[in-house]
């Protein structure tokens, strides 16, 4: 006989995020119940730490947010436009799995407040007094980054690890010093 899921426990939150981020990247609509039989807890558990489905999502965006910000800052802001360029790079090659940036292109689509935090962020990184040209290589390269990135979250074209590394050598070389 199966045994009963467990109550809530601090550290079941993370689990909840990951059953819920596995569900939007798989497609699923991240319910309650859903993540609450993946995460192997009760409804209950859930509802302690989100009061609905848009909260849960809204937490999945919030939680990938805050990995994807210690991968473009490193513990500081990044000084100059090529740093923080190459390193928003780094951190779309590098962000762990296709599956969190499925995850995070669902969130971002259901989720208006999602959408709009990952702008809200994207706006903060801007850093005052570049040059046009270099502006226009920054943003190409950022742009570049975020194709390889959907491309990853789509599954689309088939990009191995020896390709991905051509790829940011690239991405680098237009960034410059």
């Amino acid at each position: 006989m199966r045994s009963a899921p467990s109550t809530p426990r601090s550290n079941s939150r993370p689990a909840l995020l990951k059953a819920a981020a596995a569900l939007l990247a798989d497609g699923h609509v991240p319910t309650i119940g859903a993540v609450a039989t993946l995460a192997g807890v009760t409804k209950g558990a859930v509802q302690h730490h989100f009061a609905n489905r848009e909260a849960l999502i809204s937490a999945v965006g919030t939680d990938l947010l805050i990995r994807f910000n210690e991968l473009t800052t490193q513990g500081e802001r990044p000084r100059s436009p090529q740093v923080a360029a190459r390193l928003y790079v780094d951190a779309s090659l590098d962000l762990d799995d296709p599956p969190s940036s499925r995850a995070l292109l669902v969130a971002c689509a259901t989720e208006p407040t999602v959408a709009e935090m990952w702008k809200r962020w994207l706006d903060e990184q801007r850093l005052p007094g570049t040059e046009r040209d270099m502006e226009m290589r920054l943003l190409v390269a950022r742009l570049a980054a975020d194709g390889l990135w959907l491309s990853d979250a789509l599954g689309m074209y088939g990009i191995d690890g020896e390709m991905r590394e051509a790829v940011r050598t690239e991405l680098h070389r237009i960034i410059g010093s």
